[in-house]
């Protein structure tokens, strides 16, 4: 019999794996060994079905004598069985890993929750729902059905082949979900909605024809010919570089009816809205916050109804005070429908104009004035998205009514403090945070009831965090200020926005941050920001057709932001596709010419296409357009990457005495100082700023530092100390890192980094074995010059230096630091090395760690 009153246990599948007893965490130390966990694993591939201990061995154990396979298996089945279940006596049974004479499985009729699981279960359920057409009920239930699908199948184990036929079952009953969904959304009226599930499903399946041509009849649909010419485009190259295929003749068919005159043109779609800056009348300037503020509430309510795509507030506030005619607004946003009007603050009231407006005809649909009343505040704003939905004949789900009348406030003077404070916060600018957040301190102690302040009040706490506040703190309580607000009000799309950073920013949450933003997503498809930040996430994990979709909804919402040109630009730059980056980029100049950021990407675009002197002339510029003192480490990172480092290095020395206890600056210096081979400073360099900076580098946390210092004591012959620092790099670093000179896939350089290590201290038989496991993720970034560095430790310079010029085909950002990094000294005499750094457009550097380097050739474009 099992033990009694087990603690619940709940196993994540759909992307990370996690084991929570008790809803804590199991602790890594507690599964002892990795293959006790893996023996787990292999059980959930099919829970409740019996495994033998054949099966299991050959699985877990292939090539391995059967007596000592055996033998290990049971121990780390007793293993796996204490770390479920701690209190477990000798002897008894387990209640989730139980024995079938010479066989185990999971058992799920234990106190247990497998989400895998829960996930099928749920899509059978829905099944006849969807088959009678409930779509009104169904979608909503499918979208929570979806949201446990956070990843695919055991996603860290993406190259066992045990894992492979459950991880595609699962995959395909997501995909095939998604596509219902679409259906119904469409059967709904719903096409926005139904090209978001479309879109969603390209992106994770780039060359699935029939989605494709579903986004196309949507697109075509709502007047979005060139939309739906760029879906068809896009797919054709999907399916030629995937399958190797052309287009189907439907969908053919389809291209040429998109492409027949009488469809030429897109016509303005009427449930995308752009609300204008309401125009305050009052006589005080103060009042002005009043109507900023009630327009930004307007595109929040809005935005709140699925179905409706809302222009973002930085596009819409680019219109403030204009004197253009509504259907210039309209063409140049992209909007069929427009919302303007005026607020007027009269003793303490405030009367509110709004007007709805043809964006193509300017025809007035409707016009309505409220006043605020101390009893409902709000009530202007349900109103008037009530009103737009039945003038554009939209029917509300029962989740969207729900949703408008949890608006806010029932306090008239907390809400206008709200106002004040959201007002301040939007200036972005650290001076005027604090009294932003006195703002929402006020209107939490007048209603703390209240949810949105509590959102503020984190915002505000985390741009402080490092500036006027310690970071451990700052952060702690903004986290807390979030949990308050989703306690209030669990569908508020801006807490579990700002919580997803707070997680995968400071915590590298990733999996919560994902649920985050997936849920805020659903409850407003038209935050544009959350879109933005899901991109990044997405980006990190190199989930890069996703990522760029994302990237692209966020443009799409708030056209006239330089931020998020330059958010698609990034993730098509981690695509290799440059060209499209830098015209993206440079439509971000013609929006905002003040925007510095446009030439950091551009310089990294640049440096990527061994385009130097142009890499020179973006980062010059983006030098001229900021006072910051830490700007000037891009300087110091395009004079290490052409091998100045001497330059570098005095660069980067005078950034850190202008802005001494800056955590980047700290981490910038002591990359330097490895590829200036000044090691006994980088260790004294990084042991001072771990002491200094506990919570490190946002995302990152201390893995930069601790990279490093691994580093330092590689090269100092330390071995034992470098794979201590960096394992510890490896656990706390998102594998994607776009940080300032640490760049690339960081867990495949530091796989390479602890095998380096390893050869050096005669132990080439673990570095072989990592030989292996880099060769199966191969096609990771930067895997390549990884493979190509380990294979020349070990002395095998043909292959290295195939795996190297592979390298330079993928455009690897490992290979910017080629030029001084210390890895390759042992073959910088050989002639092909001189080769690749000609293909790289750089001159060679005298041999021997810290030697002077000369200036870079002349290169022209790629």
């Amino acid at each position: 019999m099992a033990d009694v009153k087990l603690p619940a246990l709940r196993i994540r599948t759909l992307g990370r794996f996690v084991a929570l007893r008790g809803g804590v965490p199991i602790p890594e130390a507690a599964w002892k060994r990795r293959m006790a966990k893996a023996v787990l694993k292999v059980l959930l591939t099919a829970p409740d079905e019996v495994f033998t201990k054949d099966q299991l061995m050959e699985l877990l154990l292939p090539g391995t004598d059967p007596g000592a396979a055996a033998k290990n298996l049971q121990a780390r089945i007793s293993e796996l069985r204490r770390a479920l279940e701690p209190d477990l006596r000798r002897g008894r049974d387990s209640a989730f890993v139980r024995r079938i004479g010479e066989a185990y499985l999971f058992s799920l009729s234990g106190p247990c929750q497998v989400d895998c699981v829960e996930f099928e279960n749920g899509l059978r359920a829905l099944r006849p729902a969807i088959e009678s057409g409930q779509w009104a009920d169904a979608t909503d239930r499918l979208e929570d059905v979806l949201a446990l699908y956070r990843g695919d199948f055991l996603s860290e184990d993406r190259y066992e082949a045990w894992a492979e036929p459950r991880r595609s079952q699962l995959r395909g009953l997501f995909l095939e979900g998604l596509q219902c969904l679409a259906e119904g959304y469409a059967q709904l009226g719903r096409l926005r909605q139904a090209m978001s599930c479309c879109q969603r499903l390209i992106s994770l399946e780039p060359h699935c024809e029939e989605a494709i041509r579903q986004l196309m009849e949507y697109q075509l649909a709502t007047g979005q010919r060139s939309a739906a010419l760029e879906t068809f485009r896009e797919g054709e190259r999907a399916l030629r570089e995937v399958l190797d295929v052309a287009p189907s003749a439907e969908t053919c068919a389809l291209h040429r009816k998109i492409c027949a005159p009488s469809t030429s043109g897109d016509a303005l779609d009427p449930r995308r809205v752009a609300v204008l800056p309401l125009a305050c009348f009052s006589a005080d300037p103060e009042d002005a916050h009043l109507a900023e503020g009630l327009t930004e509430e307007l595109i929040s309510s809005l935005s709140r109804i699925g179905d409706l795509r809302v222009v973002a507030r930085t596009s819409v506030m680019r219109y403030q005070n204009t004197v253009k005619p509504v259907a210039q607004i309209a063409r140049e946003l992209n909007v069929g429908t427009i919302l303007e009007g005026s607020a007027r603050v009269v003793r303490n009231r405030v009367r509110v104009t709004i007007q709805m407006i043809d964006g193509r005809s300017e025809d007035h649909l409707w016009a309505r004035d409220y006043e605020q009343t101390l009893d409902d505040p709000l009530a202007m704003e349900r109103d008037v998205a009530l009103q737009v939905a039945d003038t554009l004949r939209l029917q509300l789900l029962p989740v969207e009514e729900r949703r408008l009348s949890h608006l806010g406030s029932q306090s008239h003077q907390a809400y206008v403090l709200y106002l004040k404070g959201r007002h301040l916060f939007n200036r972005r600018r650290y001076a005027v945070l604090r009294k932003a957040m006195s703002f929402f301190q006020a209107a939490i102690e007048l209603d703390p009831g209240y949810a949105l302040p509590h959102v503020g009040l984190a915002d505000c706490l985390a741009h402080l965090a490092g500036i006027d506040l310690a970071n451990e703190d700052a952060y702690k309580q903004a986290k807390a200020s979030l949990e308050r607000a989703l306690s209030l009000q669990p569908g508020l799309p801006d807490a579990h926005a700002s919580m997803a950073l707070i997680e995968w920013g400071v915590h590298g949450l990733r999996d919560e941050a994902e649920v985050h933003c997936r849920r805020a997503i659903r409850l407003s498809p038209s935050h544009a920001q959350v879109h933005d930040w899901y991109a990044l996430i997405l980006l990190a994990e190199f989930r890069l057709d996703e990522a760029l979709s994302e990237a692209h909804r966020a443009l799409d919402l708030d056209p006239l932001s330089p931020v998020y040109h330059c958010a698609v630009a990034r993730a098509l730059i981690s695509a290799n596709r440059f060209r499209e980056a830098e015209t993206l980029l440079a439509a971000a100049s013609d929006v905002d010419p003040s925007y510095a950021q446009a030439d950091k990407w551009l310089a990294l675009s640049k440096q990527l296409t061994r385009r130097w002197e142009d890499a020179d002339a973006a980062v010059g510029r983006f030098l001229a357009s900021t006072s910051r003192p830490a700007a000037r480490q891009f300087l110091a990172q395009q004079q290490l990457y052409t091998g100045r480092v001497e330059e570098s290095l005095s660069t980067t020395r005078s950034i850190v005495a202008e802005s001494p206890g800056v955590v980047d600056a700290e981490v910038s210096l002591g990359a330097v100082l490895y590829h200036a081979g000044l090691y006994d400073e980088l260790e004294s360099w990084m042991n001072a700023a771990l002491k200094r900076h506990p919570w490190g580098v946002t995302v990152a946390g201390q893995a930069p530092m601790r990279w490093l210092l691994g580093l330092a004591y590689e090269r100092q012959g330390r071995f034992r100390e470098a794979a201590r620092e960096l394992r510890r790099a490896r656990s706390r670093f998102p594998p994607w890192a776009d940080s300032l000179f640490i760049q690339g896939h960081m867990h495949t350089q530091v796989d390479a980094a602890l095998a380096v290590a390893d050869v050096r201290a005669g132990r080439a038989g673990n570095a072989s074995k990592c030989l292996r496991e880099l060769d199966r993720r191969r096609d990771l970034p930067d895997a390549a010059t990884s493979l190509a560095v380990l294979l020349f430790h070990l002395g095998r310079w043909d292959e290295g230096f195939d795996w190297l010029g592979k390298a330079v085909d993928r455009h690897d950002r490992a290979l910017l630091t080629i030029g001084t990094h210390p890895w390759f000294e042992e073959v910088r005499g050989d002639p092909r090395f001189a080769d690749v750094l000609a293909r790289l457009r750089l001159l060679p550097r005298p041999r021997g760690p810290g030697a002077a380097s000369p200036a870079p050739a002349d290169a022209d474009p790629a």
